[in-house]
């Protein structure tokens, strides 16, 4: 990923924080940033799958619907007996961690409560 999100209370702090920031990656990186882009966001910002609001991060309905395809390519291979429960688990391990750091309890909750609903149907 080279692309960050900076957020400060005023215009002049975020040019103050970009100084820094172009001088670090400049001197003690040797990378040269992108020209940068400023604008005020009350809503919060979509990045990367996220919206990131002052209350949080939160994940975007697009980034939700790839997920419950994945989590359904999941189960599906599970099922068809194509990966083992130990290679499913593994997946479902890497597709929660990938959203964790959003809110999501209550979505990988019900994520999984619908895994065991298929998996008592199917028992």
């Amino acid at each position: 990923m080279d692309d960050f999100v900076v957020w400060a209370s005023s215009h002049t702090q975020l040019k103050t924080m970009l100084g820094h920031i172009n001088n670090y990656t400049g001197d003690n990186l040797c990378l040269s940033l992108k020209q940068s882009v400023f604008g005020k966001s009350d809503i919060g910002l979509p990045f990367l799958g996220f919206l990131v609001k002052k209350t949080g991060i939160y994940l975007l309905q697009k980034s939700k619907r790839r997920v419950k395809e994945r989590m359904s390519e999941i189960t599906s291979s599970l099922y068809q007996e194509s990966i083992t429960e130990e290679k499913a688990a593994e997946r479902v391990r890497s597709v929660f961690a990938a959203i964790s750091l959003a809110k999501t309890n209550r979505f990988r909750y019900l994520l999984c409560a619908k895994g065991k609903r298929l998996s008592a149907l199917t028992a």
